[in-house]
């Protein structure tokens, strides 16, 4: 898999209409696409290939997520013979010497233009993590939460229904690559206990400007010289953590 060059978004009105699970749907197909950012259209191969640990991710959900993607001119869906593929817009990656795509370009695709996707979803609505839970609760023997409690409002990201960790890592390394993964994370739990507002990039990008950062920084330094120190002395000795070192060791 060729390395991927992902540029800053954070201020693109196109993928900022996107819901969150719509962006990292993007993101990942930035990742797996080819030298000239095309792939697999068929739902079941990308749900296969960008979420393979994510089993309460449906094909209809990808179909959701692959149309708002289309709809905001970030990508396009043609048919070529029988077979559905993508092509990301502007995809801007270096082609590799003498790689040719595996898969046939737009101009190959009948004059009828890209299908229908929101047609071929179905009826069922965009993935919820609320439900997902209640769904596993319900399997599992427990008792099935109320509808009215699975179901959150799309626009109201609350702790029940806050996007993984994992998921708001990757979008912020898009925009923040220099952000640790520690600080990262510690950010996050009071990201979700303030409601999930701002975005998470933007809402650990300001944590990370602001002295936080600093002392991040300096109290991961400063453990480390206080390490190397007590190896040397073969004793150790309790000190006061800092904001730093409290997330360093997490």
């Amino acid at each position: 898999m060729p390395n991927r060059i992902l540029r800053d978004w954070s201020d693109s009105e196109k993928v900022n209409a996107l819901s969150w699970q719509a962006e990292v749907l993007f993101t990942r197909l930035i990742m797996k696409a080819d030298d000239f950012g095309r792939f697999t259209g068929n739902h079941k191969l990308i749900k296969a290939a960008c979420f393979p640990l994510r089993e309460a991710v449906r094909d209809s959900d990808i179909c959701h997520w692959l149309t708002a993607c289309e709809q905001a001119a970030l990508l396009r869906v043609y048919v070529v013979g029988d077979k559905t593929y993508l092509q990301i817009s502007n995809f801007g990656q270096r082609v590799r010497e003498g790689v040719k795509s595996k898969y046939p370009p737009p101009s190959a695709a009948g004059r009828g233009g890209s299908p229908q996707l929101a047609a071929t979803c179905g009826n069922s609505p965009p993935y919820s993590e609320a439900k997902a839970k209640a769904k596993t609760k319900t399997e599992a023997g427990a008792a099935a939460l109320p509808l009215a409690d699975a179901e959150v409002p799309k626009t109201a990201l609350t702790a029940t229904n806050a996007p993984p960790f994992g998921d708001c890592f990757a979008q912020l390394r898009v925009s923040s690559p220099d952000v640790p993964e520690g600080f990262a994370k510690l950010v996050y739990a009071d990201w979700v206990g303030n409601g999930c507002k701002p975005r998470y990039p933007d809402y650990v990008r300001k944590r990370w400007m602001k002295s936080e950062g600093e002392e991040w920084r300096a109290g991961v330094h400063s453990e480390q010289k206080r390490r190397a120190e007590t190896k040397k002395q073969g004793g150790s000795h309790e000190r006061k953590k800092t904001f730093g070192q409290l997330a360093a060791e997490d």
